[in-house]
This record gives C-alpha cells, structure tokens and sequence, in this order.
C-alpha cells in the first residue's frame, strides 16, 4: 500500500550496529508503504551511523541525521522536529515489527478517527518471552484510556507500539534524561488523545538486553526512576484527582520497581553507600506521604497496600534488598571498627 496519510517512523540510533539491520528490514518490510523513516545517530561510536547511511542509499524513503551525542530524549526530540507526516510511529533500534505492524494501527486509528492506536507486543530475553496485550478490541474517551492505564497494565508507558496522531506531541516534548523519557511523557500524551483504540494482536516485538538502558542496575538508574515516577505521580493527582486511588496504587508499585534498579554490590563504595541511603530514603518518605494522601487511617492504608499487591515479588525482593544491604553495612562498620 504506497498510497494514503504519510506516516513517519523515528528510531533513535546509538550504538546497536549487531541489531539494526533486522530493526531496519523489519520497517521496509511494512505493507503500508507510505512511510517517511528518520533514523537519528546519536553520536554512535561503532558501526551504527555508516550502516544508517548504507540503508538510505537502498531506499529513498530513508533519511538519517546524524547528530552529537545528547542522549534518547534529545534523539527523539531531534525525530520529531524532523518528521511531515501526519501519524508518528516509534521504532527502537534493537527492536522489529512485523509486516503489518504499521497497516494494522494506522486502519483501526482511521476506522475509528481516534488520535492513537496501541497493540499488543511481545517481550524477548534470550529464549524466553512473555506477552503483553488487552484481551480485547476497545475504544476509549480520554477518561476511560487513563482509568485502564492506572488500572492496568494493558497501556503500558512505551513509546514504540503505538501510532500517534502528530498533533498529540505538538505540546509535548521529551525531557532530557537518559532513560526512561517515555515514562515521562506517556500519561500526557494519553491525557491529549480524545479517543484511543486499544488492540490484542501482538505486532511488535522487544528485545530486553543486558547491554540496554533499561536493563541496567545502577544508582543512577534508580534515582532517574525514581524522578520519573514521583513527577509523573504529582502532575497526575493534580489534574485528575478522581484516579487519586489508582495512581497512588500503581505509583507505590513504580517506587518498588525503582528500589530494584539499585546495585546489589558486596562491598559497596561509601560514596555508592551513601547513594542507596538517599534513594531508599527518599522513596519511603514518599510512600509515607503518598498512603496519608490517598488513604488516611489505617483501614485505608490497608486497602491501598492491598491494590499495591500487582507486583508482589518486586515488593519483597526489594524490602529484602534494603533489609540485607543494612545488615551487611552494619555488619561491616561494627568488624571494621574493631580492627
């Protein structure tokens, strides 16, 4: 199909030469074929710009700007002032789709003149994989797209399985972090859509890499996290206080997934172990306030604990975690200070 809406399709480059063929043979292999795809190097320092450049001399629909390295947020932002097309599809480099991943949310979207159109995807590690999708075709006002969303996890916060009216980011842009920017900026752009078509069928695949930003376990990544989702949870209160339940619910939840973003180091560096305190800390104030927030008295905080149970193991390993790494510092300080 070469004729319809122009669709552009933006995929931030950056060191991922062993995966971006199949990323970039799995979008020329689309059966909508009236695509503009913007590949954006940011400041690869392997193979990734030249194979990018090798690709659009194969086909004219390629265009690649190369750019010095700012991180994903500014790579995206970089896709998306260069992007004509009236729908934007996101395409993560070490990431494919299937042939007709973009035909399929494009003729759903266009059926129902909604703003966005989200599948199902699959996860892969390895071998392994799980399935991530509704259990079946909906069509959402704005209300009901961020009840489900704060309510379930069939929306998710990413970016690439998903096709979006372009008139939904002409107010939103990417923060600048280097990780989890469309976490940031998912619920506003769920919040701008009158109208989403929610899909089952899995048409996009995500391969989870140790090697990956969001793989990786690090101070940083968790305070990063962390910043996320505790902004994310302030604006949503704010503006929609009737899902105050559901986003405390699901926030506690993201503050747990955070915790476990932290090193489990054996013998951690002081300026490492000072790190973890402020983390940990921070998010436990957090929860605190959050629970007296959303669930005063203890009936409440009991209610909300309970919703908080989606993610139960992540709960516990975390609590765990900060349990075994106070052992083991005090265990340490009281050894070392006999010596």
């Amino acid at each position: 199909m070469d004729s319809g809406p122009l669709v552009s399709v933006i995929v931030p480059v950056y060191n991922v030469e062993p995966y971006l063929r199949k990323s970039l043979d799995s979008i020329l292999a689309q059966t909508y074929g009236c695509l503009e795809i913007i590949l954006v190097n940011d400041g690869s320092s392997d193979g990734s710009g030249a194979l990018c450049e090798d690709y659009a001399r194969k086909d004219a629909r390629i265009r690649v700007i190369h750019q010095k390295n700012g991180g994903v947020s500014s790579a995206r932002n970089t896709g998306l002032s260069a992007a004509s097309g009236e729908y934007i599809a996101w395409v993560d480099p070490d990431d494919w789709c299937s042939p007709d991943f973009i035909q399929y949310l494009l003729e759903n979207l266009m059926s129902e003149k909604a703003d966005l159109a989200t599948c199902g995807y699959r996860s892969i590690r390895g071998v392994s994989f799980k399935r991530i999708a509704a259990s079946r075709r909906m069509v959402l006002t704005e209300d009901q797209i961020l009840h489900r969303y704060w309510n379930t996890n069939e929306i998710g916060d990413t970016l690439w399985n998903k096709l979006y009216k372009r008139s939904l980011f002409d107010r939103i842009s990417f923060p600048p972090l280097v990780r989890f920017e469309d976490s940031a900026v998912m619920f506003r752009i769920l919040a701008a859509s009158e109208k989403t078509v929610v899909l089952p069928d899995v048409k996009y695949f995500y391969r989870l890499r140790s090697g990956g930003l969001s793989q990786q376990k690090s101070t940083a990544a968790a305070a990063d996290s962390l910043d996320v989702v505790l902004q994310v949870f302030d604006a949503a209160v704010a503006e929609y206080p009737w899902l105050k339940n559901a986003v405390s619910a699901k926030t506690m939840s993201f503050i747990h997934g955070s915790l476990m973003m932290l090193p489990c180091a054996l013998y951690p560096s002081s300026e490492t172990r000072c790190a973890l305190s402020r983390i940990a800390s921070r998010a436990l104030d957090r929860q605190r306030g959050i629970l007296e927030y959303a669930a005063p008295g203890w009936v409440g905080r009991l209610e909300l604990r309970m919703a908080c149970s989606a993610q139960p193991a992540a709960i516990w390993l975390s609590r765990l975690f900060q349990l075994a790494y106070f052992l083991h510092s005090e265990v340490k300080l009281l050894f070392g200070s006999q010596k």
